[in-house]
């Protein structure tokens, strides 16, 4: 089936994909990779008119928009991310880049029809599962690179499965979103250190992480971390918790009765509110499961309040 025809939207045309190398070592994360390493960008752009919401895409390599769905009808679709080989090794470097727009006459409508300034448009992004990073024998690192544009009266729901650091993996993320104007954004950041059901501890490896999130082009929140053997140890680090997670709501902010039932609701979360418009939170757990469970709810108890939408989870949340 071709599912752009069956779900209506519009792309532009792809670009061709690049020769692959050492498809085995992508796939398994065994083998070392050829030096080339695999490079893989993608482009996504969602702009909303006053009928629907249209995405375009373009893409170069494994990393491709593999559907867009509507459950919430044209201005609020959901899409999946697809990376096929399913993780990085020494050299990869995916980058994915995105822009969400919505036109003036769309957004007076709204104003006029919903005082409460609630975003007119919105994306939510999300995967099949995790992301793997796979070891490297070797200096060379793997990188991923996210930046999302999120302009005036839209919002973006960045919602991916959380990314498993291999045993002497070495992995550079970097995740930017800029908002614009009354732009919103809920998402989180989960990383998960070794394989401890298949007896792995990340003893050798490190992962360097970037986030930064910036209104009208001024921070908002600004986040470095460096996570190897010696930080999961630490009690300053990650006090022997092989799974870190940071959630943020952007462009909302609960008041006092709010805050305390969102803590009562999700204990295994740490919420805190840096500035007026932003809440995170923070958590550390043994294994990924329930972290993720939590991360969902808090979600679903988020979305009516910050983006004034009932919480429809994504078909891929049930599988």
């Amino acid at each position: 089936m071709d599912l752009r025809a069956s779900q209506g939207e519009d792309f532009t045309r792809t670009l061709p994909g690049l020769t692959a190398t050492a498809a085995s070592a992508q796939l398994h994360g065994d083998t070392p990779q050829a030096a080339t390493g695999w490079r893989a960008e993608l482009t996504v752009q969602l702009h909303a008119g006053t009928e629907r919401a249209r995405v375009h895409h373009a893409h170069s390599g494994p990393l491709r928009l593999q559907k867009i769905l509507e459950p919430e009808g044209p201005h609020w679709p959901q899409a999946v991310l697809v990376h096929p080989p399913g993780g990085l090794c020494a050299g990869d470097v995916l980058e994915l880049r995105g822009r969400l727009s919505a036109d003036t006459d769309l957004r007076a409508t709204a104003a006029a029809a919903a005082p409460a300034n609630a975003p007119v448009t919105g994306l939510l992004v999300t995967q099949p599962g995790a992301t793997k990073w796979y070891r490297s024998e070797n200096t060379r690192r793997a990188q991923q690179r996210v930046h999302w544009r999120v302009g005036a009266g839209c919002a973006l729901e960045w919602l991916p499965h959380e990314s498993i650091a291999f045993d002497a993996a070495r992995a550079d993320s970097e995740l930017l979103i800029d908002l614009e104007g009354d732009a919103c954004c809920i998402g989180w950041d989960v990383w998960v250190l070794g394989r401890r059901l298949h007896g792995e501890h990340f003893a050798r490896g490190e992962v360097r992480q970037h986030l930064r999130i910036t209104r009208n082009g001024t921070p908002m929140y600004l986040e470095h971390s460096r996570l190897d053997a010696q930080a999961l140890a630490r009690r300053a680090g990650l006090n022997g918790q092989a799974v870190s997670a940071l959630a943020w709501c952007a462009g909302f902010m609960p008041d006092e009765t709010q805050m305390e039932s969102l803590r009562t609701a999700r204990p295994l979360l740490a919420l805190s509110s840096p500035q007026p418009d932003l809440l995170l939170a923070r958590a550390l757990a043994a294994e990924p499961e329930a972290l993720m469970q939590a991360l969902r709810a808090l979600w679903r108890d988020l979305r009516p309040l910050a983006l004034q939408r009932p919480a429809t989870p994504p078909r891929l949340w049930a599988t």
